[in-house]
């Protein structure tokens, strides 16, 4: 597919525009409907007042697309600026946010609107403003906090707290030992280049890393390979337990299958209400975003880290690839999702690790 995109040059608020137009028509296999999604590499960043950030902006067609997409960030304020700058394919775009040094520090979540005749497709991403420094620093009250490394991480005891230990260290990065082939090549995320090696939609090459990821830190605290799920470090590939998350052959469902993991809330615990308890690090919590019937997993992460007893979400930090994020509080996941899922639905799942 080879494709056009028309810029339009640095402007302020909602007229930050840019479109993304396929010049040949995408050709995939089946009858898979013209459509196209936004997604942010990531989507939560930090920026002192009077400085620019930047975000990667990834557009991934489906079907035959050929249309054009129009982009808008129409909920921009405080006088802050944005540009759209093309990348080294149609897909890759960097969102370069300006913010005047008179911005006061706080956290928003902006929307990224594609628009292409009846489709309306949106990403939401989040930009933490800390005030531009003085002859002497305060800190402010939304000034986000940087935790300390668990202290579990560079010491682990037990099976439990290797997984945990794994998934923190390797979250924004991906292990030498564990990359993936297609061929005889080294997989190279169409959306995600610099994260090689990482397991991928064959449809359209397009990073889907978690369950990957997840598999890595569960070897890493002893459990045995599977016939049904292991990793061939000679040809670097995996099976498809390795790999995926939904269904019957996926990761949970074979694990719940040998009485490695059970599920705590079959019912799935809502946006708003409280996890479930006992949750600990080491466990699994997914996302089903459409709160379908049976649960079928859209993501997972991984807790690495739990404060108090956990009796609320903001308790709770997790770790997940696609895209990387590193002890992420659940609390702001939950506000940063409920915009575009407002049904979504979390399950955790107890993992039964090796004595």
């Amino acid at each position: 597919m080879t494709c056009a995109a028309l810029l339009v040059p640095d402007v302020p608020g909602a007229g930050a525009i840019a479109r993304f137009a396929p010049t040949t028509p995408r050709t995939t296999a089946g009858a898979v409907p013209a459509d196209f999604a936004l997604r942010f590499l990531q989507d939560a960043r930090t920026v002192t007042a009077g400085e620019n950030v930047t975000y990667a902006v990834r557009v991934k067609p489906a079907g035959h697309f050929t249309g054009t997409v129009v982009f808008e960030l129409p909920n921009i304020t405080d006088g802050l600026t944005a540009r759209l700058i093309p990348g080294a394919t149609a897909y890759e775009w960097t969102l370069q946010i300006s913010v005047p040094a008179s911005v006061s520090a706080n956290s928003r979540v902006f929307v990224l609107r594609g628009t292409s005749g009846p489709l309306v497709r949106t990403a939401q991403f989040r930009l933490t403003v800390n005030s531009a420094p003085d002859t002497v620093a305060l800190p402010t009250a939304t000034a986000p906090i940087e935790r300390p490394k668990p202290a579990y991480v560079d010491n682990p005891h037990g099976a439990r707290q290797k997984a945990a230990a794994y998934a923190y260290t390797w979250a924004l990065t991906t292990n030498p030992e564990f990359v993936l082939f297609a061929g005889a090549r080294i997989t190279v995320p169409s959306d995600n280049p610099d994260a090689r090696g990482r397991a991928i939609d064959y449809a359209d090459q397009f990073e889907l890393d978690c369950t990957n990821y997840m598999s890595q830190a569960l070897r890493a605290s002893g459990f045995d390979f599977l016939r049904t799920w292991r990793y061939d470090a000679t040809r670097h590939v995996a099976t498809t337990a390795w790999v995926r998350a939904a269904g019957p052959g996926g990761m949970p469902a074979t694990f719940v299958k040998y009485g490695r993991m059970r599920l705590v809330n079959p019912q799935g615990t809502v946006l708003g209400q409280p996890p479930p308890p006992g949750i600990q690090i080491g466990d699994i919590v997914v996302w089903d975003l459409n709160a379908r019937r049976p649960m079928h997993i859209d993501h997972q992460l991984m807790v690495t880290e739990v404060s108090g007893a956990g009796a609320s979400w903001g308790d709770i930090r997790v770790s997940y690839h696609t895209y990387d994020h590193r002890n992420r509080d659940m609390d702001e996941y939950q506000d940063f999702v409920a915009p575009d899922a407002p049904k979504a639905h979390l399950y955790v799942f107890h993992v039964n690790y090796p004595s």
